[in-house]
């Protein structure tokens, strides 16, 4: 008969690296800000592709490729919304 290990308490668990939209998120509320974004679709309905805007104001601060999925478009106009913000400064 084999036994289980009990699982470690979460606190002592290994954690998953942050996504590129919860830095955001953090450095957002650091910074007191409101972001605004646009989701595009386009293309057929049976493949259709995704591009994501991020803005601070109507300044253009981070913009995605077009993904086949709404949620890698947005993790990577994060990303570059994140590059914008380490460009000038807001680390």
């Amino acid at each position: 008969m084999q036994h289980q290990a009990p699982s470690p308490p979460s606190h002592l668990r290994p954690t998953q690296p942050l996504s590129c939209r919860q830095l955001l998120q953090q450095r957002l509320q650091k910074y007191q800000w409101q972001a605004t974004f646009n989701v595009y679709c386009g293309g057929p309905q049976h493949a259709q592709l995704w591009k994501v805007s991020f803005y601070l104001g109507s300044t253009l601060v981070g913009e995605s490729s077009w993904f086949s999925s709404k949620g890698a478009a947005k993790e990577d106009a994060a990303m570059h919304f994140l590059e914008w913000l380490d460009k000038y400064g807001y680390d």
